[in-house]
């Protein structure tokens, strides 16, 4: 995988939080309606998905999801962006989702069972799962192997935690599961699931966060 030619923006840690937050208050789904009307959806992402703050997490929940993962992997603190995503971020969510047989609409509003998603950029932590995952793979009897929903998701720019290898011991991708199993019992959380995407570049991740908008 080439290196990113793109530096990372600075991480949300470092910014008046308080002012972030008193910002994103004022958004609701019918000032999102308004945009999407006038803005292109490039420039809606960045409005409102890839800005600065979260609503549902503060300056502290960011900290700690940062230093978590810059602990577990070795990586600089200016090396990994965090960024709240999904209703966690603006208080609704973007996506129709079906769960359990049951479809969930868009613009659901953040609940006391809603997950905090999190989108985690760097390429550094992207390299080593991808190439313990390269060095899996050809472990396998058959070549290529068949990655299934991970290697969709791969050619995006984007590693699924979820779509990992199961009952196989990969130390990196393993290392991802336990970092955010541990933030999941964090009291910071209140008792909210953290899960986390990662990203190998910010293009990548406007690029999606771009299609849940259209």
């Amino acid at each position: 995988m080439p290196q990113a030619e793109e530096t990372l923006p600075t991480p949300f840690i470092r910014m008046d939080f308080l002012n972030v937050a008193t910002q994103l208050d004022r958004f609701t789904v019918e000032a999102f309606k308004a945009d999407i009307k006038t803005l292109d959806s490039g420039e809606v992402a960045e409005k409102w998905l890839l800005s600065p703050g979260a609503l549902m997490v503060d300056r502290g929940g960011i900290e700690k999801i940062s230093q978590s993962l810059v602990s577990a992997y070795g990586v600089k603190s200016d090396e990994i962006w965090i960024g709240i995503t999904g209703s966690a971020k603006i208080g609704f969510s973007l996506v129709e989702k079906h769960k359990y047989g049951e479809t969930m609409p868009r613009y659901r509003v953040f609940t006391i069972d809603s997950d905090i998603d999190v989108a985690v950029v760097s390429p550094k932590i992207f390299d080593l799962i991808w190439k313990e995952l390269s060095i899996y793979s050809h472990g396998n009897t058959f070549f290529p192997w068949k990655s299934k929903r991970l290697g969709d998701y791969l050619v995006c720019g984007w590693l699924r935690p979820d779509h990992f290898p199961r009952n196989s011991r990969l130390p990196n991708c393993d290392l991802w599961s336990d970092t955010f199993r541990y933030l999941s019992k964090n009291p910071v959380f209140k008792r909210h699931q953290v899960r986390g995407g990662l990203f190998y570049s910010r293009s990548e991740l406007k690029r999606y966060m771009t299609r849940a908008i259209s």
